[in-house]
Order: C-alpha cells, then structure tokens, then sequence
C-alpha cells in the first residue's frame, strides 16, 4: 500500500509535468537572439504556473468525487499535486535553460540535489512512522531542493535578464513556436501514457504478479541507462540546436552522438542479456528470476531505447512536432494491440511480451533511420518549409 500511494502520486505528477510548461522549455534552445530565449524561459515558466493553478482547481472542483471514490491517503496527498507539477515543471524548466547556457556540471549537479535531498526526506519520514506520505512529501522536495539550487546558480551567473523580456516579445514567440503547445504536448502526454500501458495491461489481462516482474525488470533495464541517455540528449540538444541555428546539416553530431551510445551500451546490454536471468534470481531472490526473462526478451529493445535520445532530440531541432505526434499516437496504438494480441492468440505472458517488446524494435530503428534521413537535409533556412510538410 505505501508503494502503491506513492506510484499513484508520481504517476500523476510526472504525467502533468511532463506537458506543464506546454513544452515551450524545449524551443528555448532554438532562438538565436537572447531576448528570445529570454522570453521563452518566462513563457515557459508561466505556462507551468497556470498548469499548476488549473489542477488545483479541478482537484478543488472534484473534492466530493474524490472524497467518494479514492482512499484516505490519496485524499491526503492529492492536495499537494499542484505543488508537485509546478516544481517539477518549474525545474524542467532551468534545466533547459541552463543546457542552453551551457551549464552542464551545475545541472548534473541540480539531479543529484534533487536525489540526496528526496531520499534525506523519505528516510526522516520513515524514522517518523510518516513513510506512506513521507514518500510524497520526499520526492517533491527533491524537486524544491533541485530547483532552488538551479535558479540560485542562474542568479548568481545572471543568467537570467528579465529587462529583456516584454509582454509584446512573449507573443511573438508563443506564436513563433506555437506548434510546441499544439503537437509535442499531446505527443508527449501519449509518450507518458504508453509509458504505464504494459503494468495496467499486464495486471488487467494476466496478473498482478506478471506486472510486478515486468516493472522491475524495466526500472532496473531503463533507470541507469536513463541517467545517461538523459545528460547526453541535453548536450546534444544544445550542441545541434545551435549547429541547426548556424544552418548547417547536424549529420555529422547526430551520427557521432548516436554511435557513441552504442559502443557504451553494447557490452553491458549484451551480458545482461545472456546472464538476465541468474543476475536477477542474485540479486533480488529467486522469485525474481522471471524478471530476467523478461529482461532477456526486451533487451535489443531497451538498447535501442538507450541509443535514440539524439533521435527525439532531433525531432525538435528539425521542427517535426506533427511527425511526432503521428508517431507517438501510431506507438501508442501498436503497444497495446500487441499486447492484447499476445494474450488473444495465446493467453500467455510470455507471448505477449515479445510482441511488445518487438513492437518497440520496430519503432525505435525507424525513427532512428527517419531521423537520420532528415538530418542530412536540414539547415536553418529550409527550416519553415519542413514544418509544412511536416
């Protein structure tokens, strides 16, 4: 149960968070001129307020609904959701501003304030008996800890310059990437969706226990390459963005990026594909070997997935918002389908995670060929043009 409270409430928080900002933290990188960039950081930052505002209001609005339907500790921590969007948003934020500043150590530096700080909490709370809560209450403060480090560094190096920003400059830019809000939110809102699709699936069709294996196997596949994958598509987001601003072709970065991925991840991806199942039953116990089964019959998967972050960086280098909202509603359609086929034609898990696991095979060497198809053409003037058709 105390699990179970937490993962409800990170869920919903990572869900909102992820589009609060209306994902106009990702154009930041693009403009040029500083007092564009300027005013994206305030557009950005005020989007995630109203987000935070609105859920507050609709949590206000459905009280009883909630009060009726939900336990008393979601009643608990439901009410601090507003808080929990707005400053994990607000953090998402500096770190795409600070990328942009090239402020690479000082943002490695925010995520592991935002790790010790999260963790220093929980602890304290369980020491307190208060650990259901305690959880909640740690992971927002790792975002408010994270947070107030990152924006202390930005005023300090003043990076920040608010005289540059007018109400007259915010406009024009919300119209100048408008197709940030229009496309890349929903497409990223599907991505968050798709993301918990196989443990709701999983629990629906098979078990409970099947949705236990497979959920450690993917936090375990996916937490540390995700640490990697994650610093690597924010270098590469700002090195491309400004090679794309100078109207160069970002082949040659998206190539070297990409293969780099693959050299650090192939050898290790390989041995725990091959020992999966002993590392898992070493580790965990022996009633966890399943999840090395499942590790073994995903793992080509999650290497494609440890090497793609230049991919979807590129998407928004190269203005491909509408591509990417076809890709991630097609994505979407596809994992669940597969899964249901799995437990359709054969009623068994095993089945059905390989057409899973397969579906994102799929997905992930096209958009990484797409991907490597475009970079080649674009340059800063044929940008526009690309949004068209796009």
């Amino acid at each position: 149960m105390i699990f179970g409270v937490f993962s409800v409430y990170a869920a919903i928080v990572s869900i909102i968070a992820s589009v609060a900002s209306w994902k106009y933290e990702l154009a930041i990188m693009l403009p040029e001129k500083e007092k564009d960039v300027q005013s994206l950081f305030v557009l950005s930052m005020l989007a995630t307020l109203l987000t935070s505002i609105v859920a507050f209001v609709l949590i206000l609005a459905f009280r009883p609904l909630l009060a009726k339907y939900a336990t008393h500790d979601i009643n608990t921590f439901i009410w601090i959701v507003p808080l929990g969007v707005l400053f994990a948003g607000w953090l998402q934020v500096l770190i795409s501003f600070g990328t942009k500043k090239k402020m690479f150590k000082n943002v490695s530096l925010s995520r592991a304030t935002q790790a010790s700080s999260g963790v220093g909490v929980q602890a304290a709370a369980g020491g307190f008996n208060l650990f259901s809560l305690g959880l909640v209450w740690g992971k927002l403060a790792g975002d408010v800890f994270a947070f107030f480090y990152l924006l202390l560094v930005q005023i300090k190096k003043q990076t920040i310059n608010l005289k540059l920003v007018s109400r007259e400059g915010i406009k024009i830019n919300a119209k100048e990437y408008r197709d940030f809000p229009r496309y890349q939110s929903f497409a990223q809102f599907l991505s968050s969706l798709s993301q918990n699709v196989p443990y709701l699936m999983f629990s629906t069709l098979f078990s409970a226990e099947m949705a236990g294996f497979y959920m450690l196997t993917a936090r375990v596949l996916h937490a540390p390459a995700t640490l990697i994958a994650k610093s690597t598509r924010e270098v590469y987001y700002q090195r491309a963005a400004e090679i794309h601003s100078a109207g160069a072709s970002i082949r040659t970065i998206f190539k070297k990026t990409t293969l780099g991925l693959a050299k650090l991840g192939i050898l290790p991806f390989i041995l725990i594909g091959i020992f999966a199942p002993v590392l898992f039953s070493w580790i965990f116990g022996a009633e966890w070997k399943m999840s090395g089964v499942y590790a073994q019959i995903v793992i080509l998967w999650s290497f494609l997935g440890f090497i793609n972050p230049p991919s979807t960086a590129s998407l928004y280098i190269l203005g491909l918002q509408k591509f990417s909202l076809k890709y991630e509603s097609f994505m979407l359609f596809f994992r669940v389908l597969s899964i249901y086929l799995g437990y359709l034609l054969f009623r068994e898990d095993i089945p059905a995670v390989m057409l899973y696991a397969g579906t994102g095979v799929i997905f992930n060497v096209f958009l990484i060929s797409y991907i490597y198809r475009k970079t080649g053409k674009a340059t800063n003037e044929n940008r526009t043009d690309q949004r068209n058709k796009n």
